[in-house]
This record gives structure tokens, C-alpha cells and sequence, in this order.
């Protein structure tokens, strides 16, 4: 049997090649994967080092389905720091600021990275929307329709492409924004600030002496979480806190002052005014008006309460009365007045007693009529018959016809009632049972016709207590005895006229 060598040998060598190849194919296509892997992690790590998060897609395969390239405008890790650089240079602005003016503002972060498009719709009628392009410092740059052409072919788009991804907005953001960089909550009084104004309050109170607390103005309260009426928003319980935070960006700060300025609302209507923030008298001022006014608290002060006992001390020594009473001084001086009129009474009986006598009857009726009409007599005979301590005398004297007693003397010049009827006081003579008047006008006729009209012994027949009552007519009508005997002496010839020794007054 024939053999063929040869076509055993290629068909064997053409197997066993097919296999190698194939393995060799095999191992160059792990290879070729291996490599494809290793490119898309590092195309993905290289995104993450360059945006600064992690893409999207497969990491593991290179190409369609591979890592997801950012799109257009995202900030890159580099222009991410630099934000964040550019975020500490504006704290260190805003507290500088805050060192001159004594208010800070915090600046916040934008939601949204810079470069980013935001539109928001117009609050013009018929026109379309606004566009605003994020910049590093987080605020907004409005951009018109050119503008955002010019935008997208540096970005390696399109414009319609770009406002198609834009992130919506309100009008009120766009345009807050579009005024400064973002602020975290409103704008706050420094601590130094609400100190200096503090100090300037109690220095302008040391002048006017009214004090207004300055730190109680609500809106010093409001950035403190605080209402007027002294309400605080972090003591409100947990589910109140989160509903104002969700309406507030979960921002604390602007949740407090949110929920502080709706109750301040609330209380505003009903007319509610925080007391601790009204003008409030100072210590001092009190202490001053006190002084002045000699009242504290409704009250008269120890200042106003010497004075006023040493006035009344004064007083009472002018008016011997303190209050409502006599004073010691008052009482000695009353004693001692009571005692002199006393004395003065018995001075006017004494006179009174002493022109006593027929020769006496007009002049001690006209004493007795003179001190009736003076008012101070009867005090005077009552001062007299009190510092006596005894009744008024009751004895009548002896001598006719003049009562000698005190209480016909005493009745005489108003001090009391004599007793019996026809008393000097009720007749108007100091001799009861003849009337004054009538007496003297007869002896006022009798002198006016002169002496030498009296019929022979008409003195002679008189006797010497009926001369001596003539004699004080006489001197009581503006006459004398003396005369009105020696004209009677001398109209006679031969005739001698009666003579007695008489004591007219």
C-alpha cells in the first residue's frame, strides 16, 4: 500500500498553524481590550481630575458607551478653585467692609457652577425670555441674543443648544443676581457695631435723660432670629423650624428672620409696640425730676419731706398752729396774751371804780358808754374774770348811787348783764332811775343861759352830792363848777354863792 508522506505532512502543519493563529488572534484582542479599559478609566479619571466629579457612562469601554464627556461650560476643578479663592477674597472684602460700616453681608455660593446659562421668563408682555450667564464670582450677567451666539461658538456649540439646557430661574433671582454676587441670609450689624451704638445711646441719655435700647430695634432683632415681643425662632419646636427652612433654602439665618418678620406683622396689626424698645426715662433724670418736683414714684421724698417740716416749723412759728394745732410757742404766747388782757380788763375796772361819787356820774357814764363801743373790752373783763377763776362779783356796793360792784361796771362796758332791771348798760346812764341824755341836755340849757338865769338860792338849796352831780354835768357839757359858781357869785350882789370842794374830770 502507497503512501503519500508529503500531503500527510501540510495537512497536519495547515491544522496546527489555524490553531496558533487563532490563539495568537485571541490573545491580541484581550490585549487590544485591555488597552481600550485602561484608556477609558484614564479618559474618565482625566474628566474627574479636570471637573472635578465623575463622569457618567461605562468606564470600562472606549468610545461610544465609554465615559460621558461634561458638557459645554462646565467649570472645570482648576476654574473651581479659583471660585473658591475668589469666595475667600470676597469674605475678607465683606469683612472689611463690615469694619467701616459695622454691617456684613455674607457671600454665599451659587446653586449653580459658573458659566452656567440661566434664563428666566420676561416681565414685559410680548417679549421672551431673559438670559444670564453665571460668572466665577457667582453672581449673573444678563446677555442679549448676539451675545449668546458669540457664547456658544467659543463653546463649540450652538445657541439654541445652550438655551435649551438652560436652568430655569425666577424673575426675582435673575435679577438679585444680576446685582452682586449672592449673599447668605440679609445683611447683619456687626457685634462692634451694636456695642458703639449702645454706648452712643447711653451718652446721648446721660444728656437728655431718655434712653432708647438700640439692640431692641427689630430689625437688629430680626438678623438675631427674634420678634418684638422678645419670641425666638429657634425655641419654636422642630416640625415649625423645618417648614420655614424648606421655604428658605434650608438656610437657618433666613428662615429666622422670615418667621421673626411675619409675627412682628402680626403684632404690628393688633398695635402692639415693644416696651423695651420705647424711650425709657433715665435713673438719673428720675433722680433729678425727684429733686425738682420733691415726688418720687407718687411719693414726696426724704429731701421734700425735711423740707417740708421744717415749712411747716417755720409756719407754725408765724402762726403758732402746726398741724392743726397750736404749737408750744403758740400755747406760752396765748397764756401770756390771755394773762396781759386779763391785766388790761382789770385796768378798765379800776378806772371804772374810781370815778365813783356824785362828782363823777357823767364822766363814768361816758367812760362806761366808751368802752361798751370798743369790741375789745369784753374779751379783755372775760380774759380778766377767766385768769380770776372765779364768777363775776355779785356784791353791789355800798355807795349810792354808782354800782360798784364788778358785774354792774362789768355790764357797763359790755362785758355782761348787771343785775336788775334799769342797769347803766340798758338805760344808758350810770345811775338807775335817770336818763343820761335828758339829764345833760337840761344842764347844757341851764349853762348855756349862764348862772345869773338862776333864781335866787337855786344852789343854796342844793345839797352837796346833788352840786356834785350838777358839777360833772357841767364838765361833762363843756363846762366847769368853778366858774359856773363864780358867775352865780358875781350876778348877785351880797349873795354868796355855796362853795365845796369838788373833783371834776
Amino acid at each position: 500500500m502507497l503512501t503519500d508522506p508529503l500531503g500527510t505532512f501540510f495537512g497536519q502543519t495547515s491544522g496546527g498553524y489555524t490553531a496558533g493563529l487563532n490563539q495568537q488572534m485571541q490573545m491580541f484582542l484581550q490585549a487590544l481590550q485591555f488597552q481600550q479599559q485602561q484608556a477609558a478609566l484614564a479618559q474618565a479619571q482625566a474628566y474627574g481630575t479636570q471637573f472635578g466629579f465623575a463622569p457618567s457612562g461605562n468606564w470600562m469601554t472606549w468610545g461610544a458607551g465609554g465615559p460621558t464627556q461634561p458638557p459645554a461650560g462646565t467649570p472645570t476643578q482648576a476654574q473651581q478653585q479659583a471660585q473658591q479663592g475668589l469666595l475667600g477674597q470676597q469674605l475678607q472684602n465683606a469683612l472689611a467692609i463690615a469694619g467701616a460700616t459695622g454691617q456684613f453681608a455674607q457671600p454665599g455660593v451659587n446653586p449653580y457652577a459658573a458659566g452656567t446659562v440661566l434664563t428666566a421668563p420676561s416681565q414685559q408682555p410680548g417679549m421672551g425670555p431673559a438670559f444670564g450667564v453665571v460668572q466665577q464670582d457667582g453672581s449673573v450677567q444678563m446677555i442679549t441674543t448676539e451675545a449668546l451666539d458669540q457664547l456658544a461658538r467659543q463653546r463649540g456649540t450652538t445657541a439654541q443648544a445652550m438655551t435649551s439646557s438652560a436652568a430655569p430661574v425666577s424673575w426675582d433671582t435673575l435679577q438679585r443676581l444680576s446685582q452682586g454676587p449672592p449673599q447668605t441670609g440679609s445683611i447683619q450689624q456687626t457685634q462692634q457695631a451694636q456695642q458703639q451704638a449702645y454706648n452712643q445711646a447711653l451718652q446721648g441719655a446721660q444728656l437728655t435723660g431718655t434712653f432708647t435700647n438700640p439692640n431692641m430695634n427689630p430689625d437688629v432683632m430680626l438678623q438675631q432670629g427674634l420678634a418684638m415681643n422678645g419670641a425666638s425662632f429657634y425655641s419654636l419646636p422642630q416640625d415649625q423650624q423645618q417648614y420655614w427652612l424648606q421655604y428658605n433654602q434650608n438656610n437657618p439665618q433666613l428662615a429666622a428672620a422670615q418667621w421673626a418678620r411675619g409675627v412682628n406683622g402680626a403684632l404690628q396689626a393688633t398695635g402692639y409696640q415693644n416696651p423695651a424698645a420705647q424711650p425709657q426715662q433715665t435713673l438719673q433724670s428720675i433722680n433729678q425730676a425727684a429733686q425738682l418736683s420733691g415726688m418720687y414714684n407718687g411719693a414726696p421724698t426724704e429731701t421734700a419731706r425735711e423740707y417740708n417740716l421744717m415749712n411747716a416749723l417755720q409756719q407754725g412759728a408765724l402762726t403758732g398752729t402746726f398741724q392743726g394745732a397750736p404749737t408750744e410757742q403758740a400755747r406760752e404766747f396765748n397764756m401770756q396774751n390771755a394773762l396781759q388782757q386779763g391785766q388790761l380788763g382789770q385796768q378798765y375796772l379800776s378806772t371804772a371804780a374810781q370815778l365813783q361819787g356824785p362828782q363823777n356820774t357823767f364822766q363814768q357814764s361816758n367812760y362806761l358808754r366808751g368802752a361798751a363801743a370798743n369790741p375789745n373790752v369784753p374779751v379783755y373783763l372775760q380774759a380778766l374774770q377767766n385768769n380770776m377763776g372765779l364768777p363775776s362779783f355779785t356784791g353791789t356796793g355800798g355807795q349810792a348811787p354808782t354800782p360798784a360792784s364788778m358785774g354792774g361796771l362789768a355790764a357797763g362796758m359790755g362785758g355782761g348783764q348787771a343785775e336788775g332791771a334799769g342797769a347803766a348798760a340798758g338805760t344808758g346812764g350810770a345811775t338807775s332811775g335817770w336818763n343820761y341824755a335828758n339829764t345833760l341836755d337840761a344842764i347844757r340849757g341851764i349853762a348855756s343861759r349862764g348862772a345869773q338865769a338862776l333864781a335866787p338860792g337855786s344852789l343854796e338849796r342844793l345839797s352837796p352830792d346833788e352840786l356834785q352831780a350838777f358839777g360833772s354835768g357841767l364838765g361833762a357839757a363843756g363846762y366847769t363848777l368853778p366858774s359856773f359858781l363864780s358867775q352865780y357869785q358875781s350876778s348877785r350882789v351880797g349873795q354868796q354863792a355855796p362853795t365845796y370842794q369838788t373833783s371834776l374830770a
